[in-house]
């Protein structure tokens, strides 16, 4: 609601045309991976700055590509995971089919894209996650949707939270 608001995008991967009706598992997926994000401060006392775009991403195949065991998913981004223990998640293409995606929507140029965070959730009961960043404030966080407990709070929550929000726009790295 405020002027010049920061644009944030949500995307999937691996998610059927039968996900895409209202309320169906896309919705609920990418719904829930917004609301974790905003559930915590600053976005919570910020959020009438940020303008949040859904956009439907179409698979042929539902998950994601294990490198490991050589599953290899027929999906839109082509979202793939080391496997095993790995949380780490690479896209062939470096990102360039989910920034075209997001310009689809009237009025999104390149240059929004260094002042703002994608994320693509896939449809993928793994746990794992990584941010893509570049020099110029460009970011994707590949996200799975694991549904497990820890502290009281999902893994998907927490990753959400981690990726998008800590690594994409906090711009923030790890600290082990």
């Amino acid at each position: 609601t405020k002027a010049n608001p920061v644009k944030l995008f949500f995307t999937g991967d691996g998610y059927l045309a039968e996900h895409f009706k209202y309320g169906g598992l896309f919705d609920k997926d990418i719904n829930e991976a917004i609301e974790a994000l905003f559930e915590i401060e600053p976005y919570k006392s910020y959020r009438e700055y940020f303008t949040v775009y859904k956009i439907a991403a179409y698979s042929s195949e539902t998950g994601i590509t294990n490198l490991a065991e050589n599953d290899v998913k027929n999906t839109r981004f082509r979202l793939q995971w080391e496997g095993g223990r790995s949380t780490s998640l690479s896209l062939p293409d470096s990102g360039e089919s989910v920034f075209a995606l997001c310009k689809t929507i009237e009025g999104v140029s390149d240059n929004d894209f260094k002042r703002s965070s994608v994320a693509v959730i896939s449809n993928a009961d793994v746990y794992a996650g990584t941010c893509w960043s570049w020099g110029d404030g460009k970011n994707i966080s590949l996200i799975t949707y694991s549904r497990d407990s820890q502290n009281g709070m999902t893994k998907f929550a927490n990753v959400v939270r981690h990726e998008m929000g800590g690594h994409g726009f906090g711009m923030l790295g790890d600290e082990y």
